[in-house]
């Protein structure tokens, strides 16, 4: 979990997460006791992601003598640094990803742009509040100096992981240092246009109130459709929040705003 307060448990947004699938299926509770499992040629991820879902992957990977084919995620994020250590492990296996009801925070930016392709079932989701970043951590020295050199070897390690997947920095929401002035006040200078609920309420990062931006299609293509397949998104929980307006009102309480017009500028 990221930007400033990236070394805190993003708890308020987990439960805001959780809360539009408060009735999840007893069998995807259990599940989520056993971070992974592998069945036939698709890997299981649920749950947070942390030093115990990395243990399991290592021992699954290792003893593997059969591709990976799919990875099937359900999971509201994790540790920064834990979930880069899992993308590096499954990144050669170039597999389909699977988003069975959600894949938020680290599963989007780590997961996701490691993956040959990406589909989501109907009424999944994905959500995004960026990462930690070189503008974040140059606001937030004066106020927190003792996280400063730990925050900044985990921006290094962020920034080997993007060069090295060829990730666009947009769909992590970066910004550099010259951007911090404008922290909280935009998304960085590798997007364009807005999301949904932009004049409704101020811009949302872990620095404020716990808030995210639930991905629709044409931003996640606009971001990773050079590199990743986008299925057409069909039944996502993004698209029935508008067409059920209780539903948006309830993502706008929990400050969580759709994509809208946000896109991932051009090279």
């Amino acid at each position: 979990m990221q930007r400033l307060t990236v070394l805190l448990l993003w708890a308020g947004l987990m439960s805001a997460c959780s809360s539009f699938h408060h009735n999840k299926p007893k069998k995807l509770i259990q599940a989520a006791e056993y971070p992974c499992k592998a069945k036939a040629n698709t890997l299981y991820l649920d749950g947070y992601i942390n030093k115990k879902m990395l243990g399991c992957v290592q021992t699954l990977v290792q003893n593997r003598s059969t591709p990976i084919k799919t990875i099937s995620v359900d999971s509201p994020g994790g540790e920064v640094d834990t979930a880069i250590d899992i993308a590096d492990m499954i990144a050669p296996y170039k597999a389909d990803l699977l988003v069975r009801k959600e894949c938020n925070s680290s599963c989007a930016d780590y997961f996701i742009p490691v993956s040959k392709s990406v589909r989501l079932e109907k009424g999944a989701y994905i959500l995004i509040h960026g990462t930690i970043d070189s503008g974040s951590i140059e606001e937030s020295r004066k106020k927190y100096p003792g996280a400063y050199e730990k925050n900044r070897q985990l921006v290094k390690k962020n920034l080997d992981f993007l060069l090295r997947h060829h990730i666009h920095k947009g769909w992590w929401l970066w910004r550099d240092p010259e951007d911090s002035k404008e922290y909280g006040t935009s998304y960085g200078k590798f997007i364009t246009g807005k999301p949904y609920f932009r004049n409704s309420f101020p811009y949302i990062h872990i620095g404020s109130k716990n808030g995210a931006v639930m991905v629709e299609e044409k931003f996640i293509k606009s971001c990773l459709g050079e590199t990743v397949y986008i299925y057409p998104f069909k039944g996502t929980l993004v698209q029935n929040l508008y067409q059920d307006k209780k539903l948006m009102k309830k993502a706008m309480k929990q400050w969580v705003q759709p994509s809208g017009t946000m896109r991932c500028k051009k090279p």
